[in-house]
């Protein structure tokens, strides 16, 4: 690892640009630190621009704005760092899961497509914690081994994905994915219309666990509106696995109440997906 003090204006921090690796940049980030930049008032506080690889992997945000300010200054620079430390790394905002997954071998994906996956990981190791209600805990290390652990979430996403925005009863597709990768491992064919069912409202007849989920959620979604739905993650996701389970064993459910009851047990201990 190399460690310089460096004069830095427009034209070299062009140069460190054109092979970029980072995240996507933040616009308001970059508007904010441009707005410093010509006032005079942004601060130099240690943090480095990093490259790894000969590749750019933290400090677009101030390059960019470097150029938009035309503004020139010591920067510390960092080279050679190991690929392995990338998910460590912090800059202008916290690096989050969805940034190191886009950084890591994913970036063909797409930023959007990353962070579904980041989601969808974080959600498998919340099931195996046995923590569905908890707020995540896990580091981006964790998110990314698991992804590596388990490569077909990379598949789920994809298969979730294709789901019109519109159509889908449950918004959070890291979640859907989550449990399509345990469904399918149960049997392949059923989750595959467990979800077309889910989400077209198709085949589904009275005494459907799918329906009675499907109307729960659709009702919830117009009732508080497509950004403030009102039942959280873990509750959304104990209601599918418990859809699922009565779904697999042919269990009939004739009433929303009766289905809230199986819910409302299932929430008190910890409900395993069959």
């Amino acid at each position: 690892m190399q460690i310089e003090i460096e004069r830095i204006g427009p034209e070299k921090a062009a140069k460190y640009l054109e092979k970029n690796e980072n995240r996507t940049l933040s616009q308001k980030g970059l508007k904010r630190l441009v707005v410093e930049m010509e006032n005079g008032t942004w601060k130099q506080n240690g943090d480095p621009i990093r490259f790894s690889n000969g590749a750019l992997v933290d400090g677009q945000h101030r390059l960019t704005a470097i150029i938009s300010a035309d503004y020139t200054g010591n920067f510390v620079v960092i080279r050679d760092i190991e690929k392995e430390a990338l998910p460590t790394i912090d800059v202008g905002r916290r690096r989050s899961a969805a940034d190191a997954v886009y950084m890591s071998n994913h970036k063909s994906m797409g930023p959007r497509m990353c962070n579904y996956l980041a989601k969808a990981a974080s959600w498998e190791i919340k099931y195996l914690q046995k923590s569905l209600f908890m707020s995540s805990l896990a580091t981006n290390e964790e998110i990314l081994k698991k992804i590596e652990e388990e490569p077909e979430l990379i598949e789920c996403v994809e298969y979730m994905h294709k789901f019109p925005s519109k159509q889908r009863p449950v918004a959070n597709l890291g979640l859907s994915s989550f449990l399509f990768f345990h469904f399918r491992q149960s049997n392949v064919g059923r989750a595959i219309s467990f979800f077309d069912g889910l989400y077209s409202g198709a085949n589904l007849s009275v005494g459907s666990p799918v329906l009675i989920v499907r109307n729960i959620f659709i009702e919830d979604k117009n009732r508080t509106g497509k950004k403030t739905w009102g039942l959280q993650g873990g509750m959304k996701a104990t209601m599918l696995i418990v859809a699922w389970n009565s779904y697999i064993f042919g269990d009939s459910i004739n009433s929303s109440r009766s289905f809230h009851n199986k819910v409302r047990k299932a929430k008190n201990g910890f409900i395993e997906i069959v």
